[in-house]
């Protein structure tokens, strides 16, 4: 095919594109399409924990899990004082007998933030994001580097009537006590656990799934385990740097990640479409110019499929420079 012959489509290019700041809307369809994609995990992992030097960091395994959930996200976190039964609860929220820790001494059994995603059970095409926190009063935590001052006047130094020492029997005295209920257990009792007990769990369990809505930015954009992970990974980042995370600039970091990927993504579906046809040249002008239009609506609509707060067309503008610079060394390679 030679140059005078796709001038003319060339110039149709560019005049949809100095034309075509109108940005295009995104559909239900499309946006449907983008939820069809989830992910299910078999139990739960570290998603937020410390590094070697007591800050905060994101782990990459739990990213990556988050990355994969394209459906919108219904996210359930608990934070309360250690053993307390929290694990407890949000195991049967995920319809789970085990799966996040039980603990059974005044020690965190919880460490960080653990992650678990499952099928929403009463929302199709939803995925629930559990979050367990690490226990608040976890001794190995709440307690910093101090001097034990004790006045007894009356203190027989004798445990089980053998005679120890000061340092014996302060540790004797400070040494973890197991809960009489047995909290590591539970996981195993449903069946000697009171009905009215699993009455009142199932109750709350369902009143989760029936109030607990998909997590949304301010403007109303859904959030998915895609974009949960950027919110994540950007306050983790804020935090660990000493500053104090906005969710205003979180969302634009955000933004930003997003619409330079969704580009990426437009610009892969415009290019490999057009080295097929590339295979078969010569063509007839007209093939040519309905393969180009074909393929610039197809890769717009993968664009917008993932483009986040591109309010300006930034972005969309982007994907067309591209596309056109693409249609060019194709035709002149």
């Amino acid at each position: 095919m030679s140059h005078e012959s796709v001038s003319p489509l060339v110039n149709d290019v560019k005049r949809q594109l100095e034309s075509g700041n109108e940005k295009p809307k995104k559909s239900m369809a499309q946006d449907e399409g983008s939820a069809s994609l989830s992910v299910t995990m078999d139990k739960p992992m570290c998603f937020i924990d410390t590094d070697s030097d007591g800050k905060l960091c994101v782990q990459q395994s739990a990213l990556q899990i988050l990355q994969q959930i394209q459906q919108p996200v219904v996210v359930v976190a608990v934070v309360g004082l250690y053993r307390t039964g929290k694990s407890y609860l949000m195991n049967r929220l995920a319809g789970k007998q085990t799966g996040f820790a039980l603990g059974s001494t005044i020690e965190s059994k919880t460490k960080g933030i653990w992650m678990w995603c499952v099928p929403h059970p009463t929302e199709a095409g939803t995925t629930l994001v559990l979050l367990d926190t690490e226990g608040l009063g976890d001794v190995d935590k709440f307690f910093p580097t101090f001097i034990w001052a004790v006045r007894d006047f009356t203190l027989e130094l004798k445990i089980d009537g053998k005679d120890v020492t000061e340092d014996e029997y302060l540790d004797f005295a400070l040494k973890l006590k197991h809960a009489p209920e047995k909290m590591s257990c539970l996981e195993s009792l449903s069946a000697a656990i009171s009905s009215e007990f699993l009455k009142v769990t199932d109750h709350f369990c369902q009143f989760v799934f029936n109030y607990s809505s998909v997590k949304r930015l301010k403007d109303g954009y859904t959030v998915t385990g895609r974009v949960l992970g950027h919110l994540a990974n950007t306050y983790v980042d804020t935090i660990s740097s000493g500053s104090v995370p906005c969710l205003e600039n979180a969302v634009i970091a955000m933004a930003v990640i997003e619409n330079e990927a969704s580009v990426k993504v437009g610009l892969q579906v415009y290019q490999s479409g057009m080295e097929k046809l590339k295979e078969s040249f010569p063509r007839e002008l007209k093939d040519v110019s309905s393969k180009h239009q074909h393929l610039s609506s197809t890769a717009t609509q993968a664009f917008m499929k993932r483009s986040f707060r591109d309010t300006d067309g930034k972005y969309l503008k982007s994907l067309e420079v591209g596309s056109v610079s693409s249609f060019w060394m194709m035709v002149n390679g």
